[in-house]
């Protein structure tokens, strides 16, 4: 067995010619990704790691990430503009898969930067000082605060009203966003353009 130490360049490389090998048509693009992402948004301090392509942890997730392993997962229908998964038809695409990517370098840099903190999910001050960190970036408005269980009356209903998760202080993202972010602030059309290019793209190679 190899004790060698690899530089994070060397790293880089090496599992991106795995991913290659693997995943010969999205290995490349997903490591580069990765890349631009860790340059852009977090001064390309993050340790990179496996990223694979196939069923998430939980099956059902876009994406997944191994505080154990350092570990990207990301489901296939990401990539399948054609795909109805999610309830999300005609928003599949590189787009879609980019911001997921994004999501899983948040829990990423989270836990290198922090360590295993026991309160570090979707729901914790750690991941909305990140989303308001990252929102003047990407262009996202929006304030991220801890959602708390709140019994909410409405108007005319009966009773002692529901309790419902609502966002503390000056919050105006709910839980819901949290978790989804940044997909779930995104303008409308903002992944149309993409799922509609790789569609055509398919429909092209397809007649060649």
């Amino acid at each position: 067995m190899s004790n060698r130490n690899y530089t994070e360049a060397e790293r880089f490389q090496l599992l991106r010619e795995v991913a290659e090998l693997y995943y010969p048509l999205v290995g490349p693009w997903t490591f580069d990704t990765w890349k631009d992402l860790n340059q852009k948004y977090f001064n390309g301090e993050l340790k990179v790691g496996p990223i694979e392509w196939g069923l998430t942890k939980h099956g059902h997730a876009l994406g997944y990430y191994s505080q154990q392993t350092n570990k990207i997962a990301l489901h296939p229908s990401l990539l399948k503009p054609n795909s109805t998964a999610w309830e999300c038809g005609g928003l599949l695409g590189e787009k879609m898969a980019e911001d997921v990517i994004l999501h899983e370098m948040l829990h990423q840099h989270l836990y290198q930067e922090f360590g295993p903190v026991k309160n570090m999910g979707h729901n914790s001050l750690f991941w909305c000082d990140e989303i308001n960190r990252l929102n003047p970036l990407l262009g996202i408005d929006g304030k991220a605060t801890i959602t708390k269980q709140r019994r909410v009356k409405e108007q005319g209903a009966k009773g002692n009203g529901k309790v419902k998760w609502m966002p503390s202080g000056d919050g105006t993202l709910t839980r819901k966003q949290l978790s989804s972010y940044p997909h779930s602030l995104r303008p409308t059309g903002f992944y149309e353009a993409s799922c509609k290019e790789m569609l055509d793209k398919m429909m092209k190679s397809c007649n060649t």
